[in-house]
């Protein structure tokens, strides 16, 4: 249903602050984090963007939701969430230390429905459709590469148009 809704749905971009995003992200994942006693850092300066808030947190929601269920057995998650930027704009990346993704599969994950993993882990397999399908309608992109030492790096762009002036 939300990948529908944000095909569907126009966008309403505003300027945001995506360090107000994580924290409204990480209250409603509270229990979550405390359940696997994560470890999550944010990184203070994440960019403000102007892009569309409910969208952005969504993106956000769905990654960070990720990480905390797909960690290393016997192992607290361990999460940073930082600034991210490239040629196809500016976002921000959710870096875990779980299993990776292998390199095959690195584009199937984000197809609706597609699962690579563990199928005791509970989803629906259409959260990281959702978050490219954001991306794409923000003129960003979505991907995920190895993290150095181990993990995953799942990045988010939101594209050139989406820069705020002082950013």
């Amino acid at each position: 249903v939300r990948l529908v809704e944000v095909q569907q749905l126009d966008s309403v971009p505003t300027i945001t602050d995506l360090n107000t995003i994580a924290a409204h992200v990480l209250e409603r994942l509270e229990a979550q984090i405390e359940a696997s006693r994560a470890n999550i850092v944010v990184d203070t300066h994440l960019p403000k963007l102007y892009v569309d808030q409910l969208w952005a947190s969504e993106a956000l929601f769905n990654l960070v939701g990720n990480a905390l269920k797909y960690h290393q057995p016997e192992q607290a998650p361990d999460i940073l969430i930082q600034r991210y930027e490239d040629d196809s704009g500016l976002g921000i990346a959710v870096l875990d230390r779980g299993p990776g993704v292998a390199e095959e599969y690195r584009e199937r994950i984000f197809e609706l429905f597609k699962r690579t993993v563990n199928r005791e882990v509970a989803g629906t397999g259409a959260g990281l459709a959702i978050v490219r399908q954001i991306a794409n309608r923000h003129g960003g992109r979505a991907w995920v590469e190895d993290r150095p030492g181990g993990g995953a790096s799942f990045c988010l762009t939101f594209g050139p148009a989406s820069r705020v002036a002082n950013e």
